[in-house]
């Protein structure tokens, strides 16, 4: 990713009193751009999910990647520092959370 010509950054969306982080990376176009979000899999917001970002953008596409554990010990960066688990994270998670929208 450091190595990407295309910009990529960290967002925060919020609805309600709700807060996700999600990386964007945006494709190099002067036009308007579709949008794609990227779920990513159980270990989380992982680079493997960045990368994929960036290949999307790439491909001319805007690429959102929620992380969908932002609100859940700090996120997949931190629960990954600190040794936590993040599939066990993830099957924590009540079935009715969701992103914002």
């Amino acid at each position: 990713m450091d190595k990407s010509p295309r910009h990529g950054e960290w967002v925060k969306l919020k609805h309600g009193d709700r807060e996700v982080n999600c990386f964007i990376t945006y494709p190099e176009v002067k036009d308007k751009a579709t949008a794609v979000v990227v779920i990513h899999e159980i270990y989380g917001l992982t680079d493997w999910a960045r990368n994929v970002t960036d290949e999307l953008a790439e491909a001319g596409y805007i690429a959102i990647a929620p992380d969908l554990l932002s609100t859940t010990n700090g996120g997949t960066d931190e629960l990954i520092k600190s040794g936590g688990n993040v599939g066990k994270a993830i099957q924590s998670l009540p079935p009715t959370r969701s992103p914002p929208t």
